[in-house]
């Protein structure tokens, strides 16, 4: 077979270029359409399906744990150098502000469970002064198993190329608001200040409701 010619291999880089780049077009515009799609729902009622995962306690975690709190979840992983921290950081701001009401809790799936063992998520909890695993459940477990929750039942975006950095696991950035049946009624992106306000507000407000029924 004849070599190929110097500007026949540069043709080929060329296009193999542009072919690597319209793909990587298309995945970063269906994750921003994905997003932008859980931010525009605005509140409703949308049940998750069961599941069972692992806090970082070494107890198995199911749907029914959820159920009869308010809950606020999110999605991390302990490797991740840049949302992760700033999001579990608002996240325990959160926290602290309803430290003393038992009626709203707090919950963080890991997207690199495999990495993520509940040892792990114990350390990355403590590192952050959290030592309730009751308030605030960190979750790791089957891969599969997450990657059904988040694309199916919370309904956001995670692309995954098999690495274990911010360059190589994209996932969302929302804070997720669930209702003591397990039901998302409420996205809130976690960079948005005016919507960290509103969750704070929203919170307040159905933790009133409780006490008055």
């Amino acid at each position: 077979m004849k070599p190929l010619s110097f500007l026949e291999r540069a043709l080929w880089g060329i296009v193999s270029l542009v072919i690597c780049g319209v793909v990587g077009l298309w995945i970063w515009k269906t994750f921003q359409k994905t997003e932008t799609a859980a931010s525009q729902v605005g509140m409703f009622q949308i049940p998750i399906t069961d599941f069972s995962l692992v806090n970082q306690v070494g107890k198995s975690v199911t749907k029914d744990n959820l159920l009869g709190k308010i809950y606020v979840a999110d999605f991390i992983f302990t490797s991740c150098a840049g949302a992760c921290p700033i999001m579990t950081t608002k996240m325990l701001e959160l926290s602290t502000m309803f430290k003393y009401d038992d009626a709203i809790r707090f919950v963080s799936f890991s997207v690199d469970p495999e990495t993520d063992t509940p040892d792990v998520l114990k350390q990355y909890a403590e590192s952050y002064g959290i030592n309730d695993s009751a308030k605030w459940i960190f979750l790791t477990g089957d891969k599969k198993e997450i990657v059904r929750l988040v694309k199916n039942d919370f309904k956001l975006a995670l692309l995954d190329s098999g690495g274990t950095d911010e360059e190589t696991i994209i996932h969302s950035q929302y804070f997720v608001l669930l209702n003591e049946r397990a039901e998302i009624i409420g996205y809130f992106d976690s960079e948005d200040e005016s919507r960290m306000k509103e969750l704070f507000f929203t919170i307040r407000k159905l933790l009133q409701a409780r006490n008055y029924d």
